[in-house]
């Protein structure tokens, strides 16, 4: 048999009072009304539970070694038996329920939370997040190339994988569609960049005696680059909360991965606007140069201004919100709930 894991949240009552508006240690989940008052009726129920005056019907499945919940038989009429099919189709075996007890309540009180929690996380990130931020008509504007109808769908798309959340996890055949969808949307976004590199680099090297077009042509790419690498970050950190897969080998595996690739973006990047610099500095002293002096001086400071956002030491903006965010869903989480449902986070730093 296989065994069933669950992991339970650990439930203690404070006996200490606590300053919950202290807004630099807890920071309050917003629930809807409904969920709060479920919650707030669990809390009572599960005083109840643990001095053994009430029971619960929530049960734990175990399948049979090699089944698949897929696979369960289902009735009719509604509901599941304990009968298990095999890949011929006939009966490999049964399944077993055994009683959760107590748990059950606990687990599914603070599985609503969780999933608020993660919206919570969601948020955090996308407030760094211009693609989220900004409004498609204004990224319309000033993404370039034959790829922009293509990035422009994969973030609209993911613009209502974020807001949808809540209602779309609650639905899970609506919930592994939108999964699958997320991971088409990072290997889009992977497409996307490297055309993006690969324009960059024929621009800086077939940047020729209009300079300074070719240096607003390379920031365009930069720019549609970055919304592209945000695309890549964001739909895999959505993935992670949609399938609430939370492994730490599976998130350290994706972390790494990420940085991994980030940092070979942005090497490209610097290389080839370092290019750039180079030519723009060798015409300033030649004869034709000299007489576009003037012209030269603005495409040469914007181009300083990138390499030096993509030369500072440590990690880039996009790099530092994505750890912050594989720190926060790879932490244990306290909570604190109060007796109107009400509930806060309790923050892992200032």
């Amino acid at each position: 048999m296989n065994e069933a894991v669950t992991v339970m949240p650990r439930l203690q009552e404070v006996s200490v009072p606590l300053n919950l508006e202290n807004r630099n240690k807890y920071e309050p989940i917003q629930l809807p009304g409904s969920v709060k008052l479920n919650l707030s009726s669990a809390i009572h129920d599960m005083a109840g539970l643990a001095a053994g005056s009430m029971l619960t019907n929530v049960y734990t499945f175990t399948l049979p070694a090699g089944g698949d919940l897929s696979n369960v038989m289902q009735f009719t009429a509604g509901g599941q038996g304990t009968a298990v099919f095999g890949p011929d189709g006939k009966i490999m075996g049964h399944g077993a329920y055994h009683p959760a007890g107590s748990q059950g309540a606990v687990f599914m009180a603070f599985q609503t939370v969780s999933l608020v929690t993660s919206q919570y996380f969601l948020a955090e990130i996308a407030r760094d997040m211009e693609m989220i931020n900004r409004q498609l008509t204004d990224i319309l504007d000033f993404l370039y190339g034959e790829k922009k109808a293509e990035l422009l769908s994969e973030i609209s798309f993911i613009k209502y994988a974020y807001s949808n959340f809540e209602s779309i996890v609650m639905h899970p055949a609506q919930q592994t569609a939108t999964i699958a969808s997320l991971q088409e949307s990072y290997k889009v976004a992977m497409k996307d960049i490297e055309f993006y590199l690969q324009d960059l680099t024929k621009v800086a090297a077939n940047a020729g005696p209009n300079l300074p077009k070719s240096v607003e042509q390379a920031i365009s790419i930069r720019d549609s680059l970055k919304l592209a690498m945000q695309l890549y970050g964001f739909s895999q950190i959505l993935e992670v909360v949609y399938s609430q897969n939370y492994d730490p080998a599976y998130l350290q595996s994706i972390r790494e991965m990420m940085r991994r690739y980030f940092n070979k973006c942005e090497k490209r990047m610097l290389s080839e606007f370092g290019a750039l610099k180079g030519k723009l500095a060798a015409s300033q002293k030649d004869v034709f140069g000299q007489l576009m002096k003037g012209n030269l001086n603005k495409p040469l400071k914007m181009v300083n201004a990138v390499i030096s956002e993509l030369d500072q030491e440590g990690d880039s903006e996009l790099r530092i919100a994505m750890q912050k965010t594989f720190d926060a869903i790879s932490q244990p989480v306290t909570y604190f709930v109060k007796g109107d449902g009400s509930v806060y986070l309790e923050k892992t730093h200032s």
